[in-house]
């Protein structure tokens, strides 16, 4: 049994941007690139568009990777905008989280050896491991 041609299954008015990005992903591997965009740019137009809920950021970074720009509204421009800005600043919190554990770790590992050391209890450090040598 051959595959099915994915064009007769159109993602709905209501549909999500993954299943316009599968349906893509799907017209692609039936068809060539050129053609799946062509379909999916006409179906897009009579039952997606800019006002879609599914024009999402994720769809549009998806088809731009394909070749099409999706158009977007201003307030889809402004959202993508703020997507990207603090998408870096989230970035760069999550770095300085990361150092601020691995800092605060490493300094509370020096607090408590140092209070070991100043309360007489004598920290041993294990035993070297005899090696033998064979001859």
């Amino acid at each position: 049994m051959g595959k099915v041609d994915p064009s007769i299954n159109i993602p709905t008015a209501s549909s999500e941007a993954q299943d316009w990005i599968q349906w893509h992903k799907e017209l692609k591997a039936f068809f060539n690139k050129k053609e799946a965009n062509s379909i999916w740019v006409y179906a897009w137009s009579r039952r997606g568009g800019e006002d879609s809920s599914a024009n999402t950021g994720r769809l549009r970074d998806y088809m731009s990777s394909q070749g099409i720009d999706i158009q977007r509204t201003r307030l889809d421009a402004i959202q993508d905008a703020a997507s990207d800005v603090f998408g870096g600043i989230g970035d760069v919190l999550n770095a300085v989280k990361w150092i601020a554990i691995i800092g605060g770790s490493a300094i509370a590992l020096i607090y408590v050896v140092k209070i070991a050391q100043n309360s007489g209890v004598k920290v041993k450090r294990p035993p070297k491991p005899k090696l033998k040598l064979s001859k």
